[in-house]
């Protein structure tokens, strides 16, 4: 069974295929500011990274679920993604490691770590800190209460 591409759909293969030559050439962080301004552009905002990243998880979402409605700016900035070849998900990654510490940003540019390994340093690094926290919360209600205790006896 041999199938016949349309004129169309061979303009499409090409697209996709310069798409993704290009995107390797390109590292993450430029390809996350090619993202960045897009959305940008398409929602008329001047948003922080933080505030991209939420409208991508939004746009994520609906679109691997349609269980979410999603605005029509939004809607827009998915169909504009997908025309130019961009998959959802990888953008939203692409997004997310403009967000790492600086270490880490040298290292996943460096190709010292792969963008899963480092969201998962990243992630046990706040996991990290807030154990910390935690734990000197504890301390201080420790002293708090000993402070109590021995004035109460005074």
């Amino acid at each position: 069974m041999y199938r016949i591409l349309t004129l169309e759909a061979k303009k499409k293969m090409e697209l996709s295929k310069r798409h993704y030559v290009d995107s390797k050439r390109i590292d993450i962080f430029q390809n996350a500011e090619i993202i960045r301004t897009l959305v940008r552009e398409h929602l008329g905002l001047e948003l922080t990274g933080e505030q991209i990243l939420a409208h991508m998880y939004r746009i994520k979402n609906y679109h691997y679920s349609n269980n979410r409605k999603i605005s029509e700016e939004e809607e827009k900035v998915r169909k504009y993604l997908i025309a130019k070849g961009y998959n959802i998900e990888t953008s939203l990654n692409w997004l997310k490691a403009t967000l790492l510490p600086e270490e880490l940003k040298e290292k996943l540019a460096n190709k010292e770590l792969s963008m899963h390994q480092s969201f998962r340093v990243k992630k046990n690094l706040d996991d990290r800190r807030k154990a910390n926290i935690g734990l000197e919360i504890i301390e201080l209600g420790k002293e708090i209460v000993d402070e109590l205790v021995t004035n109460l006896r005074n």
